[in-house]
Order: C-alpha cells, then sequence, then structure tokens
C-alpha cells in the first residue's frame, strides 16, 4: 500500500513538471529563436490544472517525494526535514 501511494505522488510530481515549458524555462527557446533569426515573443502564464489550487506545486511535488519514502533512514529524515524547511521559508517570504 505505501510504495502503491508512493508511486501515485510520484507520477503527480511528473504530471506538474510537465506542464512547465522547460524550453523556455532554461532559455533553450531564447537561443533557439537567435539561431534562426527570429524575435523572442513573450509566452504567457496560464494557470491550468494544477496551478489553479496550488501556488508552488513544483515544491510541493518535491516535498511529497522527500517525505514519502517506503523506508525512512536518519539521512533521508534529516535531507527531508531540512528541504522542508527551506521550503516553508520560500513560501512564506
Amino acid at each position: 500500500m505505501c510504495f502503491g501511494a508512493y508511486l501515485h505522488l510520484a507520477g503527480y510530481s511528473f504530471l506538474q513538471k510537465l506542464l512547465t515549458d522547460h524550453f523556455d524555462l532554461f532559455g533553450l527557446r531564447q537561443i533557439w529563436l537567435y539561431f534562426v533569426k527570429k524575435t523572442y515573443m513573450y509566452v504567457s502564464f496560464a494557470e491550468n490544472l494544477i496551478y489553479r489550487w496550488i501556488r508552488h506545486p513544483m515544491m510541493l511535488g518535491t516535498m511529497i517525494a522527500f517525505w514519502a519514502l517506503p523506508t525512512m533512514t536518519v539521512g533521508h529524515l534529516v535531507l527531508s526535514r531540512s528541504h522542508g524547511k527551506d521550503y516553508f521559508k520560500g513560501l512564506l517570504s
């Protein structure tokens, strides 16, 4: 049961990462447009699916992935707690 929940949450994390345009995020679109001699057109942000309800779904997905491990060792606990603390500080600021 725990492994099934982990796979479900990993699928959620993968789905919400697909909603982000990675070519524009990492600057690959700008590089491509420069080489084909086209001007950059701004892409507006669209709030579809999970972005309508959650402010930072990528942060939530990685936090769930850190905490929903099938086996929690002391090292995983320290990593999960430190990342969770940083995520909450980022959300509150």
